[in-house]
């Protein structure tokens, strides 16, 4: 089977099936985002920032075509936290959420939120992500300050 070319007033827009650092950064900052490059000594990073919460675009699986580029990445917004949450609180965002999953590791809140480019996406698509992570960051931050974080009274 052989595939020809629509003419050019037709033809789909192209698919990105990986992206390096500075694409990622682009893509955030076309987004409306701040963005700027880092690294955490061991991999490239993208940070930025909603409401003035802090979060990290990681890049994930190297593509085959280069090794600086890669066919997924997550966002992923940490939150130190003093003591172990109750289940309850993470438990209520991944029940009502259906992208973006929340956990706790080591002493982190972590919500993440996984973006495939395998296959080829376009654009609008990766937009639309970043859309949707602008969005869950705002929910987020709502779900933390309407849930009350109550601590058992020790016994003296």
């Amino acid at each position: 089977m052989t595939e020809t070319a629509a003419p050019d007033a037709t033809r789909a827009p192209a698919l990105i099936e990986h992206l390096g650092i500075d694409g990622l950064t682009d893509l955030l900052q076309r987004s409306g985002f701040r963005a700027n490059a880092a690294s955490d000594g061991q991999r490239p990073l993208v940070q930025s920032a909603v409401q003035g919460l802090g979060f990290l675009l990681v890049p994930g699986n190297p593509a085959r075509a280069a090794a600086d580029r890669y066919v997924d990445f997550s966002f992923n917004c940490l939150i130190k936290v003093d003591q172990r949450l109750p289940p309850a609180l993470i438990d209520a965002w991944n029940e009502s959420k259906r992208f973006g999953r929340c956990f706790q590791r080591d002493g982190l809140l972590v919500l993440a939120f996984d973006v495939m480019l395998a296959g080829g996406v376009s654009d609008r698509f990766l937009l639309a992500q970043c859309e949707m992570w602008d969005r869950l960051m705002h929910d987020f931050i709502a779900h933390l300050r309407q849930t009350p974080v109550t601590v058992a009274d020790k016994p003296v």
